[in-house]
């Protein structure tokens, strides 16, 4: 076809198709060719007219499909092509009205559909309807709105339809929105945060110990622990209350994805059994899954009080 940019007519959607065929042959500088006659014109504007004339009507011609190019064949005219076109499909159209009608006045939102949905469909109906000369007012458009909304708009509805005088469309969705903006003040707030915490952990360095894998405020060197009150470790690797074995006494943990080996001592009355209790177990290693980040060491004391565990962290990335 001449212009790539629209699709070629075929038969249907003629008035979505004449409207942006009309807005190409706009750009072309083609558009007056078919709205203006010549009249008292110059021999040397005759001959420009015409020109343009032979080159709106071969966009026309070769701006349909095959099967519809017969309704062509005696247009002499841009003007003619444009006029027959309009008669033969904008007239088919009409039939549609009762039925883009009843869509529009039958119109109710949908369970779990946002405000920004209804509001296009509503718009997409009367649209629809403009391109067959039938236009709906801005105030029939409103009352179709306010009856479409469920029953949870009840309050700000009865407030919209007492007004005077009646809201143009645009003020009555700004006052739904915010409205509905006022009922659910986290939503948009909560998806944000947690998309900037999803992020951030993985990108940003924490300002407190300059590791990754946590937000600063999560650090547990600012961080007190929930189970002791002390400072340098989480809940999880707290031995507090659990008869000196920790919440899970020497066994592996796994925690977000990395597996860890740890030993507690059992009494620090002297070295000797001490060293015995960690004998091969001084250096505790994280192993890392497939996909974790570089592995982290985490080391044990060879002196330290009964019932807890002290632990130092690597060059890695933090476990929590």
């Amino acid at each position: 076809m001449g212009n790539k940019e629209i699709a070629m007519f075929n038969g249907i959607g003629f008035h979505t198709w004449q409207v942006k065929l009309k807005g190409h042959l706009m750009r072309k500088g083609l558009w007056s060719i078919i709205t203006t006659d010549a009249q008292n014109l110059t021999a040397q504007q005759i001959r420009e007219r015409q020109a343009k004339d032979e080159k709106a009507l071969g966009i026309l011609i070769t701006s349909v499909a095959d099967d519809i190019i017969h309704h062509l064949d005696e247009a002499t005219s841009a003007k003619q092509a444009w006029e027959t076109l309009e008669r033969t499909f904008g007239a088919k159209s009409k039939h549609s009205k009762i039925s883009l009608k009843m869509q529009l006045y039958g119109l109710a939102m949908y369970e779990n559909e946002t405000l920004s949905s209804l509001v296009n469909r509503l718009k997409s109906l009367c649209t629809q309807l403009s391109y067959i000369e039938c236009h709906i007012d801005d105030d029939d458009k409103v009352a179709v709105l306010l009856k479409a909304l469920p029953s949870t708009y009840d309050n700000i509805v009865t407030v919209l339809k007492e007004k005077e005088p009646i809201p143009t469309l645009e003020s009555v969705i700004n006052s739904l929105q915010e409205d509905h903006n006022n009922k659910h003040p986290h939503n948009e707030t909560n998806a944000s945060k947690a998309l900037y915490v999803s992020s951030s952990k993985h990108t940003k360095a924490c300002k407190h110990c300059g590791k990754y894998n946590h937000l600063s405020s999560e650090c547990y060197k600012i961080k007190k622990c929930v189970k002791c009150g002390k400072l340098g470790h989480p809940p999880q690797f707290c031995t507090k209350g659990n008869g000196g074995n920790g919440d899970n006494g020497g066994k592996k943990v796994t925690f977000k994805g990395k597996r860890v080996n740890y030993v507690q001592s059992e009494s620090d009355d002297s070295d000797d059994e001490d060293q015995r209790a960690h004998s091969d177990n001084d250096e505790v290693n994280m192993v890392t899954s497939a996909f974790s980040s570089p592995s982290t060491s985490i080391s044990s004391s060879n002196k330290h009080a009964k019932g807890q565990l002290k632990y130092s962290y690597s060059e890695g990335n933090d476990i929590y």
